[in-house]
């Protein structure tokens, strides 16, 4: 396969193995990078944002031909993230005492959590959460099995997004 054809998946350092294990059961070219990792600023298929710590910017943010796509451990629009709020999501659903609760697929642009949402996932919650840990682990749990149903679904048959950009910036070098 050609090499631009490649996913490249962003991740912590925690899900490398897992996210590891489910996508070597595919006959997919991957590559999977932690924030420590080095990465080649080149074309390729699709970008992907698993429980990634960093904000991914241009041009690597452009060069995936299908787009970036972010993984994110609540409902979106209402519980985005970035440096404007003084709680995280999860402090917020913990504040307002919510009874359901949910993690979105949507893709990626220069803001955060701001781009088009591709899948939500929503599950009701007993009670309302107490504490961060008890709300991340069922959006973690939850982000998982979203990731399982849909990465290689946007992989095969999402549309390219950024021909444009990879156009101009592989003529530029």
């Amino acid at each position: 396969m050609k090499k631009n054809k490649i996913m490249k998946v962003f991740t912590r350092k925690r899900e490398y193995g897992l996210v590891k294990e489910f996508l070597d059961s595919y006959n997919i070219p991957y590559e999977l990078f932690t924030s420590s990792d080095e990465h080649v600023l080149e074309p390729f298929e699709l970008g992907v944002s698993y429980c990634y710590t960093k904000k991914i910017t241009p041009p690597l943010l452009n060069l995936a031909r299908k787009g970036f796509i972010n993984y994110h451990p609540a409902p979106l629009p209402k519980y985005p993230t970035g440096p404007q709020f003084k709680l995280q999501t999860t402090e917020r659903a913990i504040e307002e005492k919510v009874m359901e609760w949910g993690v979105t697929l949507h893709y990626m642009d220069e803001e955060y959590d701001s781009g088009p949402i591709i899948k939500r996932k929503m599950f009701p919650l007993q009670e309302p959460p107490q504490s961060r840990d008890e709300i991340g682990s069922l959006s973690h749990w939850h982000m998982w099995e979203l990731f399982k149903e849909t990465v290689l679904e946007v992989y095969h048959f999402g549309e390219a997004i950024n021909e444009e950009f990879i156009l101009d910036y592989t003529n530029k070098k």
